[in-house]
């Protein structure tokens, strides 16, 4: 459990995250050095390595290494199963981690602080897989279950700390307008959760976020072609259908998203009431625990659709994505603030479409 973003904040909750023997001082907990892991990052940027450290610098912080993970994805016609990881506190390029079990694209991502967890996917079919990841190693996914309904592409997932729930996309002559939940923790198949609202019926390739407690999907396409701007939510540790959110600033479908646990982003896109939609570059906030319509963030690098997200305690980053061929590069923001993303480093494939968690995502 990270350690809050703001507020009152003491030694003993330093200790408690990162450990110690009690008297403690804050030299012992240099980033690198015995409790502290190298790269850690919080509210106001990185922990020293050494020099000047205050309380101050351990807002927003925790005792695991970030890795964020892109899998999957499409580089013009063709799909691939491969996962690579970055560590979103810091800058780089991509790493390889491992395969997926079967190559596709628009597979839904969602985690917990120890697994990462990708459903369904597509290659020019539809599946209905969910696979499995254990972020701390690298190696290849494996098999957790199915989502055990007619199957779809274009998923969307989000987590609570222990629920990861997908929206089912694309389901072809049968679109699918339901959630579907399981326990991270275990492997199984999904089990149902609830229906969409009437605005969301039959949308796929949303955006998705979450905080520990709500899950939000806004935007994708709907039948007939078209964008939709409806935002709905669901109480993750519940079932039960979703509940009016609000409404995104421009109707939308195939947007980027990440969270902190307090906002959730909304990035690029195909816009517009026509099909298939003008590429944008803005960027879009919520505040996760009310309701209401998005305001405007900044903007990507780029004009970008099918771009992937995650976040870390801080950061939100995006990946990959297209406007006209793949686009090979990654960028970020800080969430907190407003403005537009910055150069973080380039993946090793020009893919668009991946699917996308981290270990420390809004929802963790």
């Amino acid at each position: 459990m990270a350690i809050p973003a703001s507020g009152p904040l003491s030694m003993t909750t330093i200790q408690t995250e990162f450990g110690g023997t009690a008297p403690i001082s804050l030299n012992e907990y240099y980033a690198g050095g015995t409790y502290v892991p190298a790269g850690t990052s919080g509210t106001y940027g990185a922990v020293p390595s050494s020099g000047t450290i205050s309380i101050r610098n351990f807002y927003g912080t925790t005792n695991l290494l970030p890795r964020a993970l892109f899998a999957g994805g499409g580089n013009g016609g063709s799909a691939t199963s491969e996962i690579y990881y970055v560590n979103p506190s810091t800058l780089g390029n991509a790493v390889f981690f491992g395969y997926l079990t079967q190559p596709g694209y628009g597979f839904g991502g969602c985690g917990s602080s120890t697994r990462g967890v990708f459903f369904n996917g597509n290659n020019y079919d539809r599946r209905e897989t969910i696979d499995y990841v254990t972020f701390a190693t690298t190696g290849n996914a494996t098999f957790f279950g199915t989502s055990s309904v007619n199957s779809s592409t274009w998923s969307n997932a989000f987590n609570s700390p222990t629920r990861g729930v997908e929206r089912m996309g694309d389901g072809g002559a049968s679109p699918t307008a339901f959630y579907r939940y399981i326990t991270i923790a275990t492997t199984g198949n999904a089990l149902t959760f609830g229906n969409s609202t009437d605005n969301m019926t039959f949308a796929f390739a949303m955006g998705s976020i979450s905080s520990t407690t709500r899950g939000i999907c806004a935007g994708g396409r709907r039948s007939g072609g078209f964008q939709s701007d409806v935002i709905e939510y669901v109480t993750i540790a519940t079932t039960g259908s979703a509940t009016s959110f609000g409404v995104l600033n421009t109707r939308n479908a195939y947007l980027g998203s990440c969270s902190t646990s307090t906002r959730g982003i909304f990035a690029g896109g195909l816009s517009g009431n026509t099909s298939p939609g003008t590429p944008i570059n803005t960027m879009f906030y919520i505040t996760i625990a009310t309701t209401g319509d998005t305001t405007t963030f900044g903007n990507l690098l780029t004009v970008l659709y099918e771009t992937a997200g995650t976040s870390s305690t801080t950061r939100g980053l995006f990946a990959g994505g297209t406007n006209g061929g793949p686009y090979p590069n990654m960028q970020y923001i800080t969430v907190a603030t407003t403005g537009n993303s910055v150069f973080f480093g380039t993946l090793a494939d020009d893919t668009r479409n991946e699917g996308a968690t981290s270990n420390v995502n809004g929802g963790t």
